[in-house]
C-alpha cells in the first residue's frame, strides 16, 4: 500500500517528518504540513499526483522511484482454484 510504500522510503533515509516537510520546501518552495505527511503514512488517503511529485523532489528522486517497482500482473486466484476444481472433476477447463 502507498502510506506503507511511503512511511518506509522515508525510513530507510533516515528522514524525520521534519526533516522530509523541510526538503520539501527547499526542493520546491511549496510547504506540506508535517501532519499531512504524517497522515499519509498512517491512514488510507489519495494523494494527488502534484503532491507526490513534491515528495519525489524532496527525496530528489522521480514519482516513480518513489512509488516503487509495479507489481506484475498475474492471473486471478479464482483462475487456479477452477483449474484444480475441474481437475477434480475430470473436466476439461474449457468446454467445447
Amino acid at each position: 500500500e502507498l502510506k506503507e510504500r511511503l512511511a518506509e522510503f522515508r525510513r530507510s533515509r533516515g528522514y524525520t517528518l521534519r526533516e522530509l516537510r523541510d526538503r520539501i520546501e527547499r526542493a520546491t518552495g511549496e510547504q506540506i504540513a508535517i501532519s499531512y505527511l504524517s497522515a499519509l503514512e498512517r491512514v488510507d488517503r489519495s494523494p494527488t499526483v502534484e503532491t507526490l511529485t513534491r515528495i519525489a523532489a524532496g527525496y530528489g528522486v522521480s514519482v516513480r522511484d518513489l512509488l516503487g517497482p509495479v507489481a506484475s500482473v498475474e492471473e486471478p486466484a479464482y483462475s487456479s482454484a477452477f483449474q484444480a476444481m475441474a481437475q477434480r472433476r475430470n473436466l476439461s477447463p474449457v468446454e467445447q
